[in-house]
């Protein structure tokens, strides 16, 4: 080793470096900068520039390194620093010395309170782990040494191991065993985890409890322990750990092959990506192949699930519209024109063209697309769909003749004589579809008199027309024309349906006089503004005259004489006419009626998925908007989540009452249409709220002339008597309605006392406002008629029974109720034999029956059944399934069980002929849980998994029935750790190919209701608003929008709602409802100015303004 001093050291000479002189101090002599920093400068030189010579060991100089002298440069090194003015260091007394003095002093110390840092030269400490006089490659290895013992390792040696080596290796000798993490080969079910909570009770979790149990106090050899005295010799210990979710490092079953054997779901999805890739390839027309190959994409990309924690950033979402857009171009190119689903690949390219398009090019491809194929139903609805959320082009009368346009191309359609049967009848259902968007658009828009005039003159036209008209093709035998006759009725301005004292067209043109104009209505006189407050006082304003123009005005009415929109005249309307089949009229346009007026449908319209889709859609389920509860708990109809930590440790947050969700989606069937006790659910309690009391009016007269008429048979008698029930429990309709549903039950009876079913109706009626003892009498004596009746109507005896069998179930009697289920086939005379001789022919219920009136009573139900599914008579065959169950229910003393096992025997004969999925099969499911339901009640002793599990398998066939949903809910919220409510709600309620509003809007109700210990937060909240209104189904709903923000004023800040508001605004700009939201419920939030855009918002695109705001503001006096 070179024992010279290191300022003797030779500095070497770098030819190409010519450093600057440094500036000198007057009167002190100068002092080379290269020596003040020779010690810096030395170290980069070893340690950058030198070479190692192996055998001399040790290092020798050779020529620079540039790149040293770069890096220094960017450090900001004492040669690279700019940014400082350079100053020469100078020795005080002339003595070379290792201590330098500046007595001038730094600046930099006033200008940063400290040393510039930029004045400090770079530096590193070095030399870790190195011995003075060994090589730079032997360090110390800390992790080999101890206290004792010091050890000198080579890097070169551990270079293949890493930097160090192993660093757990020193604990092999101290004879501690690694842990590592044990993979989870379980594939976690998909309904029983859920990304959005750590769930610390899982299947997987339990099943590792279990097995650490098993292998740990086991005594048996494949445990691996055994007893000490065993025969295997000394115990070699548990080669698990104790720790769950471990395994030793050097256990055999934490080897790669064991990890490889874990699902690799990236894999997965790009093998069927490859797949799907090579279909396509094979066979470039086929349009499904393409199809599944762009939905797949989604989940490749990872957005395919619209519930996932992960927001989707609106980069990312343009990003992956723009592939699958450049895939749907491609797929049209080569599919050729004739390929056949076609029109699909078209309206998937128009769906991600609108997320990347500019709306110049929009409209341009959809003008273009609809010249092509102006006769598709689906790109029709894919255009309104664009049309009516359009905010830029928006405009209301331009929304207007929009639906006129599509109105016409059906009815050129229809008018083709190549139109099949099959074909005419879809495209009729389409054309009540656009009818019944339309006038919900008039009604949200503000012009109520407009849409419910459509509505009367449709109805005059199909259910009240002179069959003169009929008889010659719609002509008279005057050679006058259908029209030009209903023209002359319109502007006569008689009492047309639902108007006080109306008789109908038809009585008009058989009497060949109109009846007298009703007398003139005059509105009342505006209030004066509120001068402290014009804001509030112009909405209470708007809000009562939009009442009052509820209903279409005549000419001689005294109205607002600048309101030319409150009387409709015949040119107004004309363009909206149309007359259907006779084979279809009632039946579609009652449900139309039905969907208007935001009620539940008619139960053959579960027979047609085309109908009962309209209780879905995103654009007609808006029944939420018009309801006036201010908070958003209120809307749903929720009780607010507990805050006591005692009733939430028994989850009670939704345990009280599973029928209080009021945006209810289910069919109707007598079940819940009848009822309105607290039961079951109802098909009318949630929608009460929806309409106001002169909307009660004009329906419930509307539907007495219908069925004056005997328009829709007994299914609509039926209906009408359910829906004058719902409104006699009502309080607040009693002073507008009187209660007449006892009178009209009687009426119709009178009418037409053969029908079993209108008794039966009429027995629900005495049941509920007389008591079970007069419906007693009814069921007897219309049972014992029943005898005289057509062996057609006779059948219906079932639906009597099974009637009257519920209302002893409902009352707990179940020793009455199990009479009559043994006496259906043999019927009164029977019932009354074993009354008289109960004592000595029957046995008590609880200790068992006589099995031979029990075999009799289950072969009669089963036959019963099947003879029914076979004709085709599905109501009759839900009573026989339904009654059967019971049977089995009760003779087993109240156990579930065989009661299931009766419901899947009836379910399974449904699907072996070809009724899956089919409205039947639905119905069954719904009964089924009804009587689970009844049974959770009132037994002491059940299990939830049954609960569970059957309403489980009815969702994942009927993902958007709320009846499934609610209970599912109701059960689940007994248990506070497995959070089964959002991975079902996830997996299969909101899966893509079931998603709707009705999905979304549950979820969130879920949400709301969740108890702050379980789960709810404002986060989780405020999560699935914003999963919701960015999902396809729910960006577009008014209903959905109002919910957020009435959620954003109760939850969360001023800024947040606001912002919220005109998020809904933009994407709903027909929705004048939404947009008065800001005058009632942002007024704290929204200044003046702000109130004003909103107005001015309504006036440009517009909507129906009663009240002139600015009127009121440029007024002097105010």
């Amino acid at each position: 080793m070179d024992n010279k001093p290191a300022r003797e050291t030779p500095v070497p000479k770098f030819t190409s470096f010519r450093p600057k002189l440094p500036p000198t101090v007057i009167g002190k002599p100068e002092v080379s900068i290269e020596e003040g920093t020779s010690t810096y400068r030395k170290r980069g030189r070893r340690h950058d520039c030198g070479r190692y010579d192996g055998n001399e060991q040790r290092y020798k100089d050779t020529a620079p390194c540039d790149h040293r002298r770069h890096v220094s440069e960017r450090r900001g090194g004492l040669h690279g620093n700019e940014r400082s003015p350079e100053r020469s260091i100078v020795d005080w007394d002339g003595k070379t010395t290792p201590f330098l003095v500046d007595k001038q002093g730094d600046e930099e110390n006033i200008k940063y309170g400290s040393v510039h840092r930029y004045s400090v030269p770079a530096y590193h400490r070095s030399g870790y782990g190195n011995v003075l006089g060994l090589s730079r490659y032997e360090k110390i290895d800390r992790a080999a040494s101890t206290d004792t013992l010091l050890v000198i390792g080579d890097i070169h040696r551990d270079s293949s191991s890493g930097r160090g080596g192993d660093p757990f290796r020193h604990l092999e000798k101290q004879s501690v065993k690694r842990l590592r993490l044990q993979p989870n080969l379980t594939k976690p079910s998909p309904l029983d985890t859920s990304q959005d909570f750590i769930s610390l009770r899982t299947d997987g979790f339990i099943k590792s409890i279990r097995d650490h149990r098993s292998t740990s106090f086991s005594g048996s050899s494949e445990a691996g322990d055994w007893h000490y005295r065993s025969i295997n010799g000394k115990s070699k210990g548990n080669e698990h750990p104790e720790e769950l979710g471990f395994a030793y490092a050097s256990s055999p079953s934490s080897s790669d092959n064991e990890i490889s054997e874990t699902a690799d779901e990236p894999s997965a999805l790009r093998r069927r990506n490859t797949e799907l890739s090579r279909a396509v390839e094979e066979d470039p027309t086929d349009t499904e192949a393409w199809l599944a190959l762009i939905e797949h994409q989604d989940l490749l990309l990872g957005v395919g699930d619209q519930s996932e924690r992960r927001k989707v950033s609106n980069a990312e979402r343009l990003s992956i519209a723009d592939i699958k857009l450049s895939m749907y171009e491609k797929s049209l190119e080569l599919a050729g024109q004739t390929a056949l689903n076609r029109v699909k690949l078209i309206a998937g390219m128009m769906d991600e063209g609108n997320k990347v398009w500019g709306s110049k090019k929009l409209q341009d491809k959809w003008r273009a697309v609809l010249r092509d194929h102006p006769s598709s139903i689906l790109l029709w609805t894919k255009y309104l769909d664009y049309e009516q959320t359009n905010f830029t082009d928006f405009k209301y009368e331009n929304m207007k003749r929009v639906y006129l346009e599509c109105l016409k191309v059906i009815h050129t359609i229809l008018e083709s004589s190549s139109s099949a049967i099959d074909s005419k009848e879809e495209i009729e259902y389409f054309l009540v579809y656009i009818l019944v968007r339309a006038t919900l658009y008039m009604q949200e828009s503000g012009f109520y008199e407009h849409a419910l005039a459509i509505w009367q003159a449709l109805l005059e036209i199909h259910f009240f027309m002179h069959p003169q008209h009929r008889m010659f093709g719609h002509r008279n035998d005057d050679g006058l024309s259908w029209l030009a006759s209903f023209e002359e009725f319109w502007e006569s301005e008689v009492s047309r349906i639902g108007e006080p004292e109306a008789t109908g067209w038809a009585s008009h043109v058989a009497r060949g006089v109109f009846s007298p104009v009703p007398d003139p209505i005059t509105d009342e006189a505006l209030d004066s503004p509120d001068t402290k407050n014009l804001m509030k006082s112009w909405e209470n304003t708007e809000r009562k005259q939009a009442i009052k123009s509820g209903f279409p005005a005549r000419t001689g009415d005294d109205v607002a004489e600048d309101d030319p929109f409150r009387v409709v005249l015949f040119s107004d309307i004309r363009e909206w006419l149309f007359v259907l089949s006779e084979d279809n009229s009632h039946s579609i346009l009652l449900n139309g009626l039905l969907c208007f007026c935001h009620l539940p449908p008619l139960r053959s319209a579960a027979h047609t998925n085309s109908e009962i889709g309209w209780w879905t859609d995103s654009f007609m389920r808006n029944d939420l908007l018009q309801k006036a509860e201010a908070r958003i708990l209120d809307l749903l109809g929720a009780q607010s989540p507990s805050t006591n930590p005692i009733l939430e440790s028994e989850g009670t947050s939704n345990t009280k009452d599973p029928f209080r969700y009021k945006f209810q989606n289910f069919l109707s069937s007598l079940d819940t249409v009848h009822s309105s006790k607290k039961t079951w659910f109802s098909a009318f309690e949630a929608r009460k709220c929806s309409l106001s009391g002169l909307d009660y009016i004009w329906i419930h007269r509307a539907f007495k002339s219908l069925v004056d008429a005997k328009v829709g048979g007994i299914e609509f008698a039926e209906y009408f008597i359910a829906f004058e029930l719902e409104l006699a429990s009502q309080s607040d309709i009693d002073n507008i309605i009187p209660r007449t549903v006892h009178r009209t039950s009687k009426a119709l009876l009178k009418n037409d006392t053969s029908s079993l079913r209108l008794w039966n109706a009429h027995a629900i009626v005495e049941y509920e406002f007389r008591g079970p003892e007069f419906a007693e009498k009814i069921f007897k004596g219309a049972l014992g008629m029943s005898s005289s009746f057509t062996s057609a109507e006779r059948l219906n005896t079932i639906l009597l029974w099974k009637t009257w069998i519920w209302s002893y179930f409902d009352r707990r009697e179940v020793e009455e109720a199990f009479l009559r289920l043994l006496c259906v086939q043999g019927g009164l005379n029977q019932l009354q034999t074993l009354k008289n001789e109960q004592a000595q022919a029957l046995e008590p219920w609880r200790s068992g029956v006589r099995g031979q009136l029990t075999m009799k009573a289950r072969e009669h139900l089963q036959s019963g059944f099947e003879a029914m599914i076979s004709f085709g008579y599905t109501l009759q065959a839900l009573a026989y399934a339904d009654l059967l169950s019971m049977l089995e229910y009760i003779q087993s003393n109240l156990d579930i069980s065989p009661a299931l096992s009766a419901y899947q025997t009836c379910l399974d004969t449904l699907s072996s002929r070809g009724l899956t999925n089919s409205s039947t099969l639905e119905f069954l499911h719904q009964s089924r849980a009804r009587l689970l339901y009844h049974h959770f009640t009132t037994s002491h002793s059940y299990r939830p998994a049954q609960f569970r599990n059957a309403l489980t398998d009815s969702l994942q066939l009927f993902p958007n029935n709320t009846i499934f949903m609610t209970l599912y809910a109701w059960n689940e919220s007994r248990f506070r750790v497995d959070d089964r409510v959002r991975s079902i709600v996830r997996d299969v309620v909101l899966h893509r190919k079931a998603e709707s509003i009705i999905g979304w809007v549950f979820s969130i109700y879920n949400e709301l209701t969740r108890a702050p210990g379980m789960g709810g937060n404002i986060h989780s909240m405020k999560g699935v608003f914003e999963r919701a209104v960015e999902s396809d189904v729910g960006r577009k709903s008014a209903a959905l929008w109002k919910m957020y923000l009435l959620f954003a004023v109760e939850r969360l800040d001023g800024k947040s709602a606001k912002a919220v508001f005109y998020r809904g605004m933009r994407n709903c700009p027909w929705a004048k409802e939404y947009m008065m939201l800001a005058f009632t419920h942002l007024r704290g939030v929204m200044d003046d100015g702000e109130l004003k855009s909103v107005y001015g918002v309504m006036v440009d695109k517009e909507l129906r303004i009663h009240v002139d705001m600015e009127a009121w503001f440029e007024d002097p006096a105010l």
